[in-house]
């Protein structure tokens, strides 16, 4: 019926409200986390102390294929710290190819943040891409009863061939030490602190002006220092000025064994 119909266009609406709203969230915490590295000595460095990531970079990905190295315009854009807005279009075309949920993309964020404070490092300009990638991925493929496979990935993301994503989704395992469950408490956690970086902003005739403004719990809300808001990926790295710890002591307890999902907080200044 016309009704039917009237709500499911309705519901449409607020499905892909939501997702745009998140995507900017999660691009506002994502460019809050890439480190901003001086020189080629300080790049040597920030690898240096996790080799992990040299596995995800995209510079050397692109390198390795003959059209993309010829490409000079490519890799310095690859190297070049990237923009809120650069962020969110990556993250929304991700959105729109695979038609990633609200709880698809919160539960990336959650492996996302999971995986910094594993490898104890943050997101680099050339690193970011693979990570936020294989990261949706997962997610994806535990979210989905018939979700894209890593061709569909790879064609999307053409700077890696299959078997290289393929490497890159189990690396990005293996550091989560093939632990992807994620509790109902945690992700809702997650959820409010994603929304609560982006209010929405009523306006005119919008039917989400009635919506009641979300109210987080004391456990979730923010300090600032030096009068900049911190990062909810913000992990502890000594030798870099820009970003400071914010983990608090249940989030780092909850990377050891015997810890669960219900006892990871969100990660707050």
């Amino acid at each position: 019926t016309q009704s039917t119909w009237g709500f499911f266009l309705e519901y449409q609406v607020c499905v892909i409200m939501a997702i745009r709203r998140l995507s900017k969230a999660i691009s506002l915490v994502l460019q809050d986390s890439i480190v901003k590295t001086k020189d080629e000595k300080d790049d040597k460095n920030f690898f240096k102390r996790a080799p992990i990531l040299n596995a995800f970079r995209e510079d050397l990905l692109a390198s390795s294929k003959t059209d993309f190295a010829k490409d000079q315009c490519l890799l310095q854009a690859i190297r070049k710290p990237p923009s809120v807005q650069v962020i969110r279009v990556f993250v929304e075309a991700i959105c729109d190819e695979f038609d990633i949920s609200e709880y698809a993309a919160v539960q990336a964020i959650i492996y996302l943040n999971r995986f910094l404070l594993i490898v104890d490092s943050f997101l680099h300009p050339v690193t970011w891409r693979p990570i936020v990638l294989s990261a949706f991925l997962l997610a994806h493929k535990m979210t989905e009863d018939h979700c894209a496979s890593n061709t569909d990935w790879a064609y999307f993301y053409p700077i890696v061939t299959i078997a290289e994503l393929m490497q890159l989704e189990l690396k990005f395992l293996d550091v989560l030490n093939w632990k992807p469950h994620i509790s109902a408490e945690l992700y809702g956690k997650y959820l409010l602190e994603l929304y609560s970086l982006v209010p929405l902003k009523p306006q005119r005739g919008d039917r989400l002006q009635t919506m009641p403004p979300i109210k987080l719990p004391d456990i979730t809300a923010r300090t600032k220092s030096n009068g900049s808001q911190k990062s909810l990926f913000s992990v502890a790295n000594n030798t870099t000025s820009a970003h400071t710890s914010s983990i608090t002591s249940s989030l780092a307890s909850a990377l050891t064994p015997s810890a669960s999902d219900a006892d990871v907080a969100v990660a707050v200044a």
